[in-house]
């Protein structure tokens, strides 16, 4: 019987958050520039819930408390930090693209231009790359959620959320995923204080909390510090270089709000991160064993198994508000792309080439979700691509003498040093933040050397060359 209402509650919560979305994109989406960037259609605050909801994934609910179950909270420092530096970086970074680029959509388009064919192609696979990371790993944990607290296959709750997200998003694009991010914000705000009021309570009045510390705050732990640093250095690089981050910047109205929508964002995400993470915390002065899922753990020591499934459900509103986002981010670089590639292409064509794409992407994401496969080393994987493409890409926002050569050879050195370190599938051997360090470090140690070219970009073809899509 609790199964049933929670597939119940499940599809409802889903539909309604569908026809939303559907709504606010047939009414919004009118061009594609519209459909792709909502351009300059937000203030701030909306901006804001946005970007908070869109980072607020269903692994808040469990990789922050994993990993503080054996680092603490430096573990969760390197959390907490990571989810807010990516927003603060944006803020010169997203100002400074704008300015250039203001009928920009997408920062594929910024390296095309600037850098030619052969680093523009690169960092498009890796952005459509990590986004369908993304979507497998959003699957995954709603399948895990819900099956925390219920009988229902793998299948069901994954398959049900991608099918919402793809409906309202593939229609409505940008303003789809924006419209419903207000809402399910409205859920995840009381959600997630009322899932900090229960860990304050087991806190409280369980007596294994008041006699164990569990893992403290790690501070003597080095494995934990090193984590943390690569944790840090993963989720900036990864999302300074998500097309999600980037509608967003385009969406707002000004470079005030994109000030504004960052900042808050920031300001208000690390201390979340970091607030739920203290369930591993929690978990282990419990003495409990289930590290993988150390929120769910603590929780169903103190509420029902109807408390639990309602909570569940409601967490449903994080994965879509996240899984959304990646749908629709990946269908704006496809179409980008396919724009770039045959101008003469028509909107309903171009729709249905990014449509396609999002479906066998969220296709193989379940395929991912049904086996329960874990996606972590796939996840660090496309981090370690990041941060040997981050340096590479911005250098040329601010070095005007840094060129499409010295990129490619500084992203070719950074990889290749970063892979000589990095971390075996088993997670064994090398060094995870000695990879990022490197992959990173190497393109910043070669970066001077643009000083020795002889040629300048002009920052206003990038004004001349990226225009609006009105058709």
């Amino acid at each position: 019987m609790l199964d049933i209402a929670t597939a119940g509650l499940l599809i409802a919560a889903t539909c309604g958050f569908a026809a939303a979305g559907l709504y606010a994109g047939r009414r919004e989406s009118r061009d594609l520039d519209s459909y792709l960037v909502a351009r300059g259609r937000y203030g701030a605050g909306t901006g804001a819930a946005s970007l908070l909801a869109s980072a607020f994934g269903a692994w808040l609910l469990f990789s922050p408390a994993e990993a503080a179950t054996w680092g603490g909270g430096v573990a969760l420092l390197g959390y907490g930090l990571g989810s807010a530096a990516p927003r603060l970086a944006m803020i010169p970074l997203g100002v400074r693209l704008r300015r250039w680029m203001p009928e920009g959509h997408s920062l594929v388009e910024f390296v095309r231009v600037r850098y030619g064919t052969a680093l523009y192609l690169a960092v498009l696979v890796v952005m459509i790359g990590y986004l369908a990371v993304i979507l497998a790993a959003e699957a995954t944990a709603t399948a895990k959620l819900i099956g925390a607290v219920s009988g229902l296959p793998a299948w069901l709750p994954a398959g049900v959320t991608l099918l919402a997200a793809l409906i309202y998003t593939g229609v409505g694009g940008l303003s789809a995923s924006i419209v419903t991010d207000r809402q399910q914000m409205a859920l995840i705000a009381p959600f997630l204080v009322l899932l900090l009021g229960v860990g304050v309570y087991v806190a409280l009045t369980a007596p294994e909390a008041q006699a164990n510390r569990g893992p403290g705050l790690a501070l003597g732990n080095a494995q934990a510090w090193e984590t943390a640093g690569a944790l840090f250095l993963a989720i900036l690089f990864t999302n300074i270089l998500n097309q999600g981050l980037w509608q967003r910047v385009f969406a707002v109205r000004d470079e005030r709000a994109v000030r504004a929508s960052m900042g808050w964002s920031a300001a208000i995400a690390g201390p979340v991160v970091m607030l739920v993470g203290a369930f591993g915390v929690l978990h282990g002065a419990l003495g409990l064993d289930a590290p993988s899922v150390a929120l769910i753990a603590v929780a169903q020591t103190a509420l029902p198994a109807w408390a639990m499934t309602l909570l569940a459900v409601l967490g449903v509103a994080l994965v879509l508000s996240s899984m959304d986002t990646a749908l629709n981010a990946l269908s704006s670089l496809v179409v980008v792309a396919g724009r770039t590639a045959r101008p003469h292409w028509t909107r309903p064509r171009l729709l249905r080439l990014g449509t396609a794409a999002s479906a066998l992407a969220a296709l193989a994401a379940l395929v991912v979700a049904i086996q329960g496969w874990s996606v972590l080393y796939l996840f660090l994987c496309a981090d370690l691509l990041c941060a040997a493409m981050a340096v590479p890409v911005f250098a040329g926002l601010y070095l005007p003498g840094y060129g499409a050569r010295l990129a490619l050879v500084s992203f070719a050195g950074g990889l290749a040093a970063g892979l000589a370190v990095f971390p075996g599938p088993a997670m064994s051997g090398g060094s995870l933040l000695g990879a990022f360090a490197l992959a990173a470090g190497v393109p910043l140690a070669l970066a001077p050397l643009c000083r020795l070219s002889g040629g300048r970009f002009d920052a206003a073809r990038l004004a001349r060359e990226v225009a609006a899509y009105t058709d």
